[in-house]
């Protein structure tokens, strides 16, 4: 039998009966004249187990059928159910356990305290990891002495899912017989990730699963409930649907609502810890403070010194902390702009600040990815509030927005919500300023894309800038996102042809307005003429 490596190194603590001893097990039980799925087995089994701890409180223990099958097959078991089961049959373990060497071992084995296992398949190496001890001491807390089953921790890219998964799994080693780490990253199905973390514990000895994906996710939750197991799934958003609202599965991954919804609700002394850009639905709807079900947002960092000083930069506090600020202490966007600090302004954060440059680099990436898996309501909603600039009341976003109801409007906000990206403030929703200002260059492209091809779609539907808003507002609107449209058009065209090009428009427009609503198009082309000043 072939094993991994990281499973070659460490064997667990088990017991299995002599040849000898199970011929006994077997004429004990015959003698019993019950059939050997009968949940008095069970029952009695558990009598003879301590309890354990769910939360606060202590909860008799519970015993699987599969154990109990693997102990009557001769298979080894942890010594705590061996020597149960081995009680209900008024049998000695000491006289049915196959060697005299386990015998010892098992005497000297703190059954509470078994040996973890780890599989870290798929995780990444992450060389440097900065603080989050606030998340870290909540989410312990969550695992440890809250015995959550599944916990989600849900963010943007970029923000550090992934590096505070790990550092937390390395952590709480101690309190886990195993620790299993899986990337959903290439979509694996739910029927793979099943299998290949039952084989793991077995150990590689269940290999043919049940048929249905129900059997599977109940053999599953047997070994949980069998050993404290905590299964981390990375990269969560894999499984869902780019172009619809967020929680929606990709064809034929539905299984995986029915493993989080199984996991979440059946008792057992496990947690899956999982990672995502997106919420799934079944997990908020399972999620709660005092639930078994937890959800945890990851905001950016607070400090980011280490992270600036590893790359030359230095400063004083009050230009770190609004570096920090400005990128929503976003780790990864502050680990990219140092570069630039020092490349074009000599390493002077302030200067950088005050130059209003956004850098993306590898960020941009990210961002892209997750602007294309949005519905077209949900893409429409973060250009509006990209023209904002500003925090906005849900009613006048409703009131300013074309082409969707309110119902629309309110079912796309919450999704974005769900998607991690928004941000709700008291005086109402906006954007982080990196996401902002790649949606503003995004919106700037598309403008410009359609004024080249004279095919109005958000021109039609968003204005560029607003004219019932404050003056610093509408200024900021005009440098921010009318102005770079008009400078990329004169480039490479003369004031008189773009204006020419314009009035055309403009007059297709009032030709065309009883069959296609114009919308903000004919505002926002008298906008950009007034830009280009002309009369």
């Amino acid at each position: 039998m072939y094993l991994k490596p990281q499973q070659q190194s460490v064997t667990m603590r088990s017991l299995k009966s002599s040849p000898t001893g199970l011929k006994q097990i077997r004429q004990a039980r015959n003698s019993r004249e019950i059939a050997i799925d009968r949940e008095e087995w069970l029952e009695e089994a558990s009598n003879f187990i301590a309890p354990v701890k769910n939360g606060k409180n202590l909860v008799p223990a519970t015993v699987s059928i599969g154990t109990w099958k693997r102990f009557l097959w001769g298979k080894p078991v942890k010594p705590v159910y061996f020597k149960a089961f081995c009680q209900v049959l008024n049998l000695d373990w000491e006289e049915v356990v196959e060697t005299e060497d386990e015998v010892e071992s098992a005497k000297k084995t703190d059954e509470s305290s078994p040996i973890s296992q780890y599989d870290w398949d798929g995780a990444p190496n992450i060389p440097i990891f900065y603080d989050r001890s606030i998340e870290r001491t909540q989410l312990k807390q969550w695992l440890i002495n809250d015995k959550c089953r599944l916990v989600s921790i849900l963010a943007m890219g970029g923000v550090g899912k992934t590096a505070l998964a790990k550092k937390l799994a390395e952590e709480v080693s101690g309190e886990f017989d195993y620790i299993i780490w899986r990337s959903l990253r290439e979509a694996p199905t739910v029927e793979k990730i099943i299998a290949d973390v039952v084989r793991f514990l077995s150990p590689q000895q269940e290999v043919d699963l049940p048929e249905s994906l129900g059997e599977k996710i109940t053999r599953l939750i047997e070994y949980l409930n069998t050993s404290r197991c905590l299964l981390i799934l990375d990269n969560g958003e894999s499984i869902l649907q780019g172009g619809a609202s967020t929680g929606c599965y990709l064809q034929g991954y539905a299984g995986y609502g029915e493993l989080f919804r199984q996991v979440g609700e059946s008792q057992h002394q496990s947690c899956l810890l999982l990672t995502s850009r997106e919420q799934f639905l079944e997990v908020r709807r399972l999620a709660g403070e005092s639930l078994p079900v937890r959800v945890w947002e990851l905001g950016g960092l607070e400090s980011a010194t280490e992270i600036l000083t590893a790359r030359g930069i230095t400063g004083c506090a009050e230009d770190i902390k609004d570096l920090v600020k400005h990128y929503h202490g976003n780790p990864l966007a502050l680990q990219i702009v140092p570069a630039t600090i020092k490349k074009l302004f000599n390493g002077d954060i302030r200067a950088f600040l005050n130059s209003e440059t956004t850098v993306f680099d590898d960020i941009e990436d990210l961002l892209t990815q997750q602007f294309q898996r949005l519905s077209k309501p949900e893409q429409s909603l973060m250009y509006w509030l990209a023209i904002y600039r500003q925090p906005v009341l849900e009613n006048d976003l409703i009131e300013d927005v074309l082409g969707l109801s309110a119902k629309e409007v309110r079912e796309a906000l919450n999704s974005l919500s769900r998607r991690c990206l928004i941000q709700s403030t008291d005086e109402g929703l906006t954007l982080q300023n990196v996401v902002m200002e790649y949606v503003s260059n995004l919106f700037i492209h598309k403008i410009i894309n359609e004024l080249e091809s004279s095919e109005l779609d958000l021109l039609r539907t968003h204005t560029i800038i607003q004219a019932s808003v404050p003056d610093y507002i509408r200024e900021h609107q005009i440098q921010m996102l009318l102005k770079p449209v008009v400078e990329y058009l004169c480039k490479n065209q003369t004031k008189k042809v773009i204006e020419q090009k314009f009035r055309l428009i403009l007059k297709k427009l009032r030709e065309a307005e009883l069959q296609v609503l114009a919308g903000y198009a004919e505002g926002n082309l008298i906008n950009l003429l007034i830009q280009l000043q002309v009369n």
